[in-house]
């Protein structure tokens, strides 16, 4: 996990995970037991799937690409989102939050939502 925190941005170190909600500490046990899971069936299969730009680009009037204004600086959440937009000549929407904005801001999330697809 400190590894995978890493390429997130993150130093790495430990100490960080204190830092975490009562309620996502009780969480890390679970979520470092579904590690592998993750990593296989959603990482792994995600992260290694080239986009298909020119069927994309065809349908880019109905697609809204959007990513958590406070994820910004992690790279690997933020920036495909920023780079498949460049490529598609559509703009970015940006959500309160970071990458899990939708769970850490539900409301505000649903409001402007609804909002980007009226």
């Amino acid at each position: 996990m400190a590894r995978f925190n890493e390429g997130l941005g993150g130093d790495g170190s430990a100490e960080e995970a204190t830092e975490l909600p009562p309620e996502i500490q009780e969480m890390l046990p679970r979520m470092h037991a579904n590690f592998p899971v993750f990593l296989k069936h959603m990482l792994c299969p995600f992260s290694g799937t080239t986009p298909d730009t020119a069927a994309l680009r065809r349908a880019s009037d109905r697609l809204v690409l959007a990513a958590g204004r406070d994820s910004r600086a992690q790279t690997p959440l933020y920036g495909p989102a920023a780079r498949l937009a460049d490529l598609l000549g559509t703009t970015l929407v940006e959500f309160r939050g970071g990458h899990l904005g939708c769970t850490e801001h539900p409301k505000d999330f649903a409001k402007q939502l609804l909002t980007v697809l009226a």
